[in-house]
């Protein structure tokens, strides 16, 4: 028997295996390179396939993806700090199980407050650029002194999805919650509430600061959507810029009264309300007087810019710098202005409420006895958390930046990350929506005052009920009140 023939066979079939796995290992090869995010780095930069091109710029990943991570930002935010707020004040017994889901809750949230970063990069054409060149330096062009030129950095982000898309959108949702809540807690404060308390005081004037910059954000939504060019004048940017700060500060301002009161409320529990009632007009009205005069500087410099390219005119956006070698001239008004506010009306009123909170807190253990006092100061608590956190949210980041910001680009330097700077921002602005909820959800009184404006119940009408209920039992197996002759009715109107 010849074994030639087999052995040829065998030859054959190994030769043929062999081709076909070279063929499919060049095959997975080429699809590493046509689809894989590999880069070759070059003297100009990393070269991609033109594969990765077409995945960065389609709408995969410039819709879609920021699209997801809105609605994570958009239900995991309250939902975890809602959860970890239960978990600190509500749970009193602290179970295994309760511990591990409080933790479970904080690593989320630790997470869902860093995607707006994400959601930026992918709006922004899936372009990182806190870290890169991003400076908003405008020059004096030779050619037009009615001109002014930027970098290429600077006209793409004009350009891209950030500023047109994702920061108008911001701004809608700021107004379409906004102007509504807030109008409705002034309308509960002016024609509902009887009693004018020194809290409910100060949360109507808060309300009004934050409906008063709300009503100008049409500007804002406007200009970002046109491009990012402003066709309203200089006069209407300076007051758009205006109102926007004087609505952060005036809001930090009335926060911290608000804190201040909570804790005066539980640690003097038996002063005179009329009294404090003058005081906390009085506070009110200083305020207003205040902001009305710091923010007059605002208005001494101009905030539009005429650029060469794109063919855009910017208000607020671009800092015109004569001279990159000596840039301080140019910027020093509002670097001592975005600095000492920073100072008197950002970090001296944080003192103030840590200290109104630490002191709340100390008041409140001192009077855990008696059990009634003690109800009435865990919502006082409940409060000054809830604000606490809204101002550290909305308010930290913007001021740090502002300082950061102009710190930097008074020294000329371009690094200056206002990317970041621009998202803070908006995230500062999204505390005239959180305020009106702080009220619903914290104040009982104010709460019972919505629910029967929108039932469109009358004072009156209010007051019927409320003696009409006070002089019937509450009856478990029916589920009705049941009036003291015996006869039933139902507890709905």
């Amino acid at each position: 028997m010849s074994f030639k023939p087999h052995c040829l066979k065998l030859i054959f079939l190994l030769a043929c295996a062999e081709h076909c796995l070279s063929q499919e290992t060049e095959q997975i090869d080429a699809d590493v390179i046509n689809r894989g995010f590999t880069g070759t780095e070059s003297p100009e930069g990393v070269w991609v396939s033109q594969t990765a091109h077409m995945v960065l710029d389609s709408r995969l990943t410039t819709v879609f993806l920021p699209i997801v991570y809105i609605v994570v930002f958009a239900v995991g935010l309250p939902t975890n700090a809602m959860a970890i707020w239960v978990f600190l004040f509500r749970t009193k017994k602290k179970h295994p199980a309760a511990i591990y889901m409080a933790n479970l809750a904080l690593s989320d949230l630790l997470f869902v407050i860093w995607t707006p970063l994400k959601i930026a990069y992918h709006f922004n054409g899936n372009d990182w650029i806190y870290g890169k060149e991003r400076g908003f330096i405008g020059l004096v062009d030779p050619q037009d002194a009615d001109r002014v030129t930027v970098s290429k950095a600077t006209a793409d982000t004009l350009r891209s999805s950030l500023t047109t898309v994702f920061l108008p959108i911001v701004y809608i949702v700021v107004f379409a919650v906004g102007l509504p809540t807030n109008a409705m807690a002034i309308w509960v404060f002016l024609f509902r509430t009887k009693k004018k308390h020194p809290s409910a005081i100060y949360m109507a004037n808060l309300a009004l600061s934050d409906l008063l910059f709300v009503i100008w954000t049409p500007l804002k939504i406007a200009y970002h959507l046109n491009g990012n060019d402003w066709i309203y004048g200089e006069g209407l940017c300076k007051v758009l810029v205006g109102f926007f700060y004087g609505n952060m500060y005036c809001s930090i301002l009335f926060i911290t009264c608000l804190s201040v009161q909570r804790y005066w409320g539980v640690a003097h529990p038996l002063s005179q309300q009329r009294k404090n009632n003058k005081v906390a007009v009085a506070v009110s009205v200083s305020i207003w007087a205040f902001i009305w005069l710091t923010t007059t500087p605002l208005y001494l410099y101009n905030h539009t810019a005429k650029l060469k390219d794109p063919n855009i005119t910017t208000c607020h956006d671009v800092n015109i710098i004569h001279d990159l070698e000596d840039p301080f001239p140019d910027v020093a008004l509002p670097y001592f202005y975005f600095v000492l506010m920073a100072g008197i009306v950002f970090l001296v009123p944080s003192l103030v409420i840590i200290l109104a909170y630490i002191l709340l807190l100390s008041a409140l253990g001192n009077a855990m006895t008696d059990g009634s006092a003690g109800k009435n100061r865990r919502k006082a608590v409940v409060l000054i958390v809830t604000v606490l956190v809204t101002f550290l949210v909305c308010f930290i980041p913007s001021n740090i930046m502002l300082v950061v910001h102009y710190s930097l680009l008074k020294d000329g330097v371009v690094n200056n990350g206002y990317g970041f700077y621009i998202t803070t921002l908006c995230l500062a602005s999204l505390n005239c929506c959180l305020d009106p909820f702080i009220y619903y959800f914290v104040s009982e009184d104010f709460r019972d005052h919505v629910k029967n404006t929108l039932l469109c119940r009358s004072s009156r009408t209010v007051e019927r009920m409320r003696v009409s209920f006070s002089s019937m039992k509450y009856s478990r197996k029916s589920k009705a009140y049941v009036s003291e002759s015996g006869n039933t009715q139902s507890s709905t109107c």
